[in-house]
């Protein structure tokens, strides 16, 4: 998912300006500095909608597959194979009879 790599690009690029921000904040505030910050905050700014809808995408993305591996789990059936043998009379999966236990009468 290409949207993917470059929404985790931009989150990792945002760390990091965050980071200089505060690198920053440490030294003597002159003008060119105070510039620099606005900048930096700028683009910050800029690229957190892009940040946001990847935070959504991977989201959606990650509740969607949660939904169906909880939709698999409540309907097992689904999964079974085709198939199998089915027995004609009730269209069910075949099942092996098993023989009636004999009671011991004495």
């Amino acid at each position: 998912m290409p949207m993917n790599t470059n929404f985790e690009q931009l989150r990792k690029q945002e760390l990091e300006l965050r980071k200089l921000l505060e690198e920053l904040d440490t030294l003597p505030q002159t003008p060119q500095i105070e510039l620099q910050k606005q900048e930096i905050q700028a683009y910050i700014d800029y690229i957190t909608p892009s940040i946001l809808k990847g935070f959504s995408q991977k989201f959606k993305s990650i509740t969607e597959n949660f939904l169906n591996e909880l939709e698999k789990e409540k309907n097992p059936n689904k999964n079974k194979n085709p198939y199998q043998p089915k027995d004609h009379k009730n269209n069910q999966p075949y099942k092996s009879q098993s023989h009636p236990k004999k009671s011991h009468t004495r």
